[in-house]
């Protein structure tokens, strides 16, 4: 009898398979991000992302890797830029609270509807001149 490699034809790993289970549960991950959350301040951030901003000006490149991906952004992570579209709109961690709860709560059309909405906001907002940011602000 052949041994179940766990895979498909195309090396894959197959649905139901035992061996490659994959990353953890998204409430796992959030639990990890609570418990960070209740233990470090914003001092403590604050200490943090100084240093890298330190080690990544002496040639640091993992720390410069850390700095550009949050002053850049990527997919998945917040970057400067949205923090600064907030501060220009006044958007409160209450009111974005709100918002990614109603967001959560739609479905996929919806969403996608709502994507396309925010992405043509903000270029309207950018071309009216309504949002400005300057970059050097941010790193002084």
């Amino acid at each position: 009898m052949k041994k179940s490699t766990g895979r498909d034809s195309k090396g894959k790993f197959s649905t139901g398979n035992k061996i490659g289970t994959g990353r953890p549960a998204r409430a796992i991950e959030l639990d990890y991000l609570r418990t960070l959350s209740d233990t470090i301040t914003l001092d403590d951030w604050r200490g943090i992302c100084s240093k890298a901003v330190e080690d990544a000006k002496s040639g640091n490149s993992k720390a410069r890797d850390w700095v550009t991906k949050y002053v850049m952004g990527n997919d998945t992570k917040s970057s400067l830029m949205d923090v600064a579209v907030r501060d220009a709109l006044a958007i409160t961690s209450e009111m974005d609270i709100k918002a990614k709860v109603e967001y959560l709560s739609l479905d996929y059309n919806d969403k996608l509807m709502d994507d396309m909405m925010y992405q043509n906001d903000v270029q309207r907002a950018t071309k009216a001149g309504k949002i400005s940011i300057n970059m050097d602000d941010v790193f002084e």
